[in-house]
């Protein structure tokens, strides 16, 4: 692990603690720390159900995964150049209204915005899907490329045809 990434994660559980006032385990585990977390924690669930139903290969249901201190780890596991591709994205896609939704609505939306992005928002967004792809596994690297890639041109076709993405039971 890099100095940065080490500190970065230092800096995020750090903040989670002050955040939730010190409250246990369970709480802190419980609560992204930041609006970049959230979109992560968001990406996460919707690759988790979208377009099937994924698994972990770690044991346990995959929504036991969906915690701060997952994506803490995955932030960890990235290098410096994708971590900032990624905080770009997910700053993006806060801006344009998407933190908060249900996994539906979140896919709609970004398959329009990936369907619209030019070269380097894509390269932004697929760093962004690689920690939301590495927090529901470890096994999965944050710097991955080609799963998110296919993950985010899934979306981007569906947009271009005028096609929805469709979660049966979207959380």
């Amino acid at each position: 692990m890099s100095r940065r990434a080490f500190l970065t994660a230092g800096a995020r559980a750090g903040a989670a603690t002050v955040a939730l006032g010190g409250v246990g385990a369970a709480a802190a585990a419980a609560a992204p720390t930041n609006d970049v977390d959230a979109i992560v924690l968001q990406l996460a669930a919707a690759a988790a159900v979208w377009p099937f139903e994924a698994e972990t290969g770690e044991g346990g249901p995959i929504e036991a995964r969906l915690t701060a201190p997952h994506v803490v780890a995955a932030w960890a596991r990235c290098s410096s150049v994708r971590t900032a591709q990624a905080e770009r994205a997910a700053q993006r896609l806060t801006d344009a209204g998407l933190g908060g939704l249900g996994t539906q609505s979140l896919l709609v939306r970004l398959s329009t915005i990936v369907g619209e992005a030019d070269a380097g928002q894509l390269d932004d967004l697929n760093a962004l899907v690689g920690v939301a792809a590495a927090t529901l596994a470890d096994a999965i690297d944050p710097d991955g490329e080609i799963g998110p890639g296919i993950w985010l041109g899934t979306l981007a076709i569906m947009h271009e045809n005028g096609d929805r993405p469709v979660v049966e039971a979207a959380p």
